[in-house]
């Protein structure tokens, strides 16, 4: 059945709006790791903290510039995990996924023992995700074994402060730049274990409907709203589980706005 012509330009505007939001995502300044400094005195806490796992002394390890690279390269592929799950591009996310799977040989950053074994058991399993739903609900595993790592050497990365929420309007664009705001907080809390950003994300999503009037994105947008509210109870306890089926229902409605405009 061939869309109205109505019906397409609206999809086709869709499209549009959802292609500029995935270059957003590559290129502007949200999701940068940490704010001007804060990378040396992480890569710092880390070797001062970093411990041997079975004599659990310090590792003497002097070169912090060595973990500073190895955190920027894993959360840039991380952000480039996400725009590819986003576009479809399940081939990509599991090459890039075998990358964060294949960790520095420096022995600073193999002394991390476990903390390293479970970012990289949760890269392998990510990259052999068998469909592009499971690679979404893998993802965030990753994300969430940086914060584990994060976490256990007390030294969790420092974000710049976000932008202002973008204005709520009932257009496409409005709302999906609110969305966009609100995905690149819950990134933050996975990554560094945010309590605001987290839930300062999801009240955004759970607020903002997209003003879908074709029956699929409606049931796409509906969804991502009712799990948003779910994810907002204190009873939620894996968070990495939710943010992955967000991202199941970003992507199947990415998909289905590509497949409208075809």
């Amino acid at each position: 059945m061939t869309a109205s012509a109505p019906c397409a330009a609206r999809v086709a505007r869709l499209a549009c709006a959802l292609g500029a939001a995935l270059v957003a995502i590559g290129c502007h300044d949200a999701r940068e790791p940490a704010a001007p400094g804060s990378a040396d005195r992480l890569a710092e806490r880390h070797a001062a903290r970093a411990a041997p796992p079975a004599a659990g002394e310090r590792v003497p390890f002097d070169r912090p510039a060595v973990v500073r690279f190895h955190m920027q390269r894993n959360f840039d592929d991380l952000r480039a995990i996400e725009r590819r799950l986003l576009a479809g591009q399940l081939d990509e996310v599991r090459a890039l996924a075998h990358l964060l799977a294949r960790p520095s040989g420096d022995p600073g950053i193999a002394a991390w023992g476990p903390e390293v074994r479970r970012v990289v058991d949760a890269a392998v399993d990510l990259a052999a995700a068998p469909s592009l739903d499971e690679a979404c609900r893998r993802e965030p595993r990753v994300s969430a074994a940086c914060a584990g790592c994060h976490l256990r050497a007390g030294a969790a990365p420092v974000f710049p402060p976000p932008p202002p929420v973008p204005l709520d309007r009932p257009t496409h664009d409005a709302r999906m730049a609110r969305h966009l705001w609100a995905t690149d907080r819950l990134w933050e809390a996975m990554v560094g274990g945010s309590e605001p950003a987290w839930r300062g994300g999801l009240a955004i999503l759970a607020a903002t409907p997209l003003p879908f009037t074709e029956r699929d994105l409606s049931r796409f947008a509906r969804r991502l709203q009712d799990l948003a509210r779910d994810a907002l109870s204190p009873t939620t306890a894996d968070r990495a589980a939710a943010y992955g089926e967000l991202l199941v229902t970003c992507t199947g409605c990415h998909a289905r706005v590509r497949s409208a405009a075809r």
